[in-house]
């Protein structure tokens, strides 16, 4: 089994510093949960929504990352990884390995689409300082059961070109990122 290598985690690294926001409160209710259905809404839809919603909570750790072509084969012991989300009812945050005094964890919010093919995910992190608008990731993600594979533009090419990926790839020249996580308790 190959191991990640130092360029990947480097290219990880670099990508989620971009995103760098002050330190999340992951264990603060949210008063309103966008990927939740309005109540009583029992359509298809809503019903998708509410199990992807259900099932994506929670601690995951990448095993697998491949940016712009680089990494393709390799994997990481999840218990050892360095790509840690936490999805906790709307919110996302991107955990690292770093001093937390120095750099925090970059922290967002984050929104389902289960009726589109492949399925959507949009992940919104608030403006830096002295930034107005806020970021947003478009990706494309599959869940099934403690498996969770995500795929989007990294943070800078988001920002110039945002647009979302159609398949669960990332080439070479692509500026994509396709990360596969497995489910971790904490």
């Amino acid at each position: 089994m190959k191991t990640i290598s130092l360029l990947t985690a480097s290219l990880f690294a670099v990508a989620m510093a971009s995103c760098s926001q002050q330190p999340p409160d992951i264990q603060q209710k949210s008063s309103t949960t966008k990927t939740q259905p309005a109540a009583g809404d029992s359509s298809p839809t809503a019903a998708a929504e509410t199990d992807d919603a259900q099932q994506i909570q929670g601690f995951w750790a990448g095993a697998t990352y491949v940016q712009d072509g680089q990494g393709e084969g390799e994997t990481i012991d999840p218990k050892e990884s360095p790509i840690r989300w936490v999805f906790k009812e709307s919110k996302v945050t991107l955990l690292t390995d770093v001093d937390e005094a120095t750099s925090p964890h970059p922290n967002g919010t984050f929104k389902l689409d289960p009726t589109k093919d492949p399925k959507t995910i949009d992940i919104t992190f608030p403006p830096e300082a002295g930034v107005k608008k806020s970021q947003v990731i478009l990706g494309i993600y599959e869940i099934k059961g403690d498996t969770l594979k995500i795929c989007y533009g990294s943070a800078v090419e988001a920002i110039k070109d945002p647009h979302r990926p159609t398949e669960f790839k990332s080439k070479e020249g692509s500026k994509l990122i396709l990360i596969g996580f497995k489910r971790m308790t904490q």
